[in-house]
């Protein structure tokens, strides 16, 4: 299976895993108990996702620019539903007061990130554009992603 196969086979699973936690949390959120939003032994990981991208990124064989740029666009979709799962794991433990107060940060904090990200680009209209955009992404992402976990006790 070529790179851009691969690419295109996880980035559906990826958007599987992201719409089904989507409507999983509307679902979630309706519900007055949160101790059912997630089971305690749940633990899902993208870890061997993140692997496998990083290792397709990183082959031998030299890459294109647009491979490079997919392989980077997976990278912080993987990040991001991370951090969508811990968030909601962090959601689960907080009482209804703290909910509203996590989502209104994390919505502002949504923002923030992408015009972190956007001020991160140095090749304006480049094609390294969307690489360098998609690494300050995947950097941003993953600090707030260990933020989220320590606060909710949640190390991996």
């Amino acid at each position: 299976m070529n790179l851009n196969a691969t690419n295109n086979v996880l980035r559906r699973s990826i958007l599987a895993i992201c719409g089904f936690a989507g409507v999983w949390l509307l679902i979630a959120c309706s519900q007055s108990q949160p101790g059912l939003w997630i089971p305690e032994n749940w633990k899902p990981s993208l870890e061997q996702v993140r692997e496998q991208i990083d290792g397709l990124a990183n082959q031998a064989a030299p890459a294109s620019q647009q491979q490079l740029g997919q392989s980077s666009q997976n990278m912080a979709d993987v990040a991001d539903a991370q951090l969508f799962i811990s968030y909601i794991q962090l959601m689960q433990r907080l009482d209804q007061q703290q909910r509203a107060d996590l989502f209104k940060e994390q919505q502002a904090w949504l923002d923030a990130r992408n015009q972190q990200a956007s001020a991160a680009v140095i090749s304006k209209g480049g094609t390294l554009a969307p690489l360098e955009y998609n690494n300050a992404f995947i950097e941003i992402t993953e600090a707030r992603l260990k933020n989220l976990q320590q606060r909710g006790g949640n190390h991996r």
